[in-house]
């Protein structure tokens, strides 16, 4: 829904997000509205040092954890608004959480225009209130056949000495077109972070496609990297550099082919060993 941001189906990995539930979508004039309300579905087996690699289990959803919303799209400069909320009785981490947002396009010329979208989470989480944010925003031109972006983007990370949880949910969101070419290369998300980068988006031909992106990590609050080894950063601490290149041509009217390649410079406190990440991949889809 809207940027895919907050709320996706997830379109290169093996387990996608799936739901239980009802969604209804209904337009008027200038506005379409979508009101959903479901159990989010559990990927299983989960795998602790008492299972076995070979345990089977089927995916189940359960009441204990919902997931709700309505998501309006005006045809005007407002752009979107909309509110997702997520109820977690089944964990440790009980949550209730409500996000409010809103997102839109400006045009500013006819080569210049604006996109944004700043969104506001709170609720309780492990009996603290949340008070959590984020916020991106763009400023694109078109220049012939290319398209040039200058963007950036803030999600809070928790201030561990106050009273209230400030950390970013992802919620159900899709980071596949920001911070990485597929959604398994996962080093970067939108959460606890302040990011600053350039983007082109290049139509060669009426077939073939090149983007190229680069952009840079900054750490919002002081944590630890887990996701890579573990050392502790500060407030603001560098995390590395990400640059992009993708190159997608439409074979034929069913057939698309993409090829691309990641390279992330990390910090040294953050890694061990070879700072340099890269990531290759090749993909075919046929559309029938």
């Amino acid at each position: 829904m809207g940027s895919r941001r907050l709320i996706a189906r997830n379109r290169f990995r093996n387990t996608l997000n799936t739901f239980d539930g009802v969604k209804i979508d209904a337009s008027l004039s200038n506005l379409s509205i979508t009101a959903f309300y479901t159990f989010p579905v559990t990927r299983k087996p989960t795998l602790d040092i008492h299972q076995s690699i070979n345990d089977r289990e089927l995916d189940s959803s359960s009441s204990d954890v919902r997931f709700y919303g309505i998501h309006a799209s005006l045809k005007t400069s407002v752009g979107d608004v909309e509110f997702y909320g997520l109820q977690d009785q089944d964990s440790l981490n009980r949550t209730q959480r409500q996000t409010f947002g809103n997102l839109a396009n400006i045009k500013l010329s006819q080569q210049l225009g604006i996109n944004y979208e700043v969104a506001l989470q709170r609720g309780d989480y492990r009996s603290q209130p949340i008070s959590a944010n984020f916020f991106h925003i763009a400023l694109s031109s078109r220049f012939n056949r290319a398209n040039v972006s200058v963007f950036y983007d803030f999600a809070s990370g928790d201030d561990t000495p106050t009273d209230s949880f400030e950390g970013f949910s992802t919620l159900f969101g899709a980071r596949r077109f920001e911070y990485g070419p597929t959604g398994i290369f996962g080093l970067f998300a939108r959460s606890n972070m302040a990011s600053m980068g350039v983007s082109s988006d290049i139509q060669l031909n009426e077939r073939n496609h090149l983007f190229m992106q680069i952009r840079a990590f900054d750490i919002h609050r002081s944590s630890v990297s887990g996701r890579l080894n573990g050392e502790l950063l500060g407030n603001g601490d560098f995390l590395g550099t990400l640059s992009e290149l993708r190159f997608r041509s439409k074979i034929a009217e069913s057939v698309q082919f993409e090829s691309g390649i990641a390279l992330a410079n990390l910090n040294r406190k953050v890694v061990t060993g070879e700072r340099l990440t890269s990531y290759a991949y090749l993909q075919a889809s046929y559309a029938f």
